[in-house]
């Protein structure tokens, strides 16, 4: 009869389901194979102007994009070793911004990009944008505030006090239990700074995506442990 719908049979639906997932191998060749015009530039792997800056939407394709820039990203610095120049550091602070727009909840790549920017490239500042990246999706996730303070005080001298100060406040708002207190924070600083440097380093050395970066951060651990700093 005109109208009724047709119960479809154990085998119309299998095949309906294969279909399904042969779309979605083709997809993820795509995603994480096909060729990609960026793959031998020096450029960031994703174009300035490519991801806006409003929260991403759910799903997992944009995990699945943001694995495939992660892939990108490590691949050009093992075609381009970088030196350490401020183009490269912005360069490297872009392709982790974008990859964490994408998916705000790729904790490692977090710690690693925010790590290696404080490490290796020095700059703290770059370390906490970073982060923000994060918190601007989460405000209340207490362990990348926490994180934010450990930066500070491993990686400037002296930390800024006005600014540990409040982040110990936005805890405390948070009814989480505060690490450390400011003047405590301070001392810790002035004592601990070179062993949690290279305690930090140590970490990048056995997680670093490429040999390239293997070899970079090699070098600044030597010259941190030798007192002899990069510049």
């Amino acid at each position: 009869m005109a109208g009724v719908l047709r119960k479809r049979t154990g085998r119309e639906f299998l095949s309906q389901a294969n279909h399904l997932l042969y779309a979605a191998l083709v997809i993820s060749f795509f995603v994480y194979f096909a060729p990609s015009p960026l793959e031998n530039s020096i450029e960031p792997v994703v174009s300035a102007d490519y991801i806006g800056h409003e929260r991403p939407l759910s799903g997992a394709f944009h995990t699945l994009l943001a694995d495939h820039y992660w892939l990108l990203s490590a691949r050009r610095l093992e075609q381009h070793p970088e030196q350490g120049t401020p183009v490269a550091k912005q360069n490297f602070f872009k392709e982790m911004k974008r990859i964490l727009t994408l998916d705000p909840g790729f904790t490692p790549g977090l710690h690693y990009g925010a790590t290696y920017l404080a490490s290796i490239y020095r700059d703290v500042d770059l370390s906490h944008a970073l982060v923000d990246v994060v918190l601007d999706y989460y405000p209340y996730w207490a362990d990348l505030i926490i994180f934010k303070i450990t930066q500070e005080i491993s990686y400037r001298y002296p930390p800024r006090p006005a600014l540990i100060d409040q982040w110990l406040k936005v805890l405390d708002d948070l009814s989480y239990p505060t690490p450390v207190r400011l003047n405590e924070a301070l001392v810790y600083a002035r004592e601990q700074q070179a062993a949690w440097q290279q305690k930090d380093l140590r970490w990048l050395l056995n997680n670093a995506r490429t040999s390239a970066e293997k070899q970079i951060i090699q070098k600044r651990l030597h010259d941190l442990e030798s007192d002899r700093p990069s510049r």
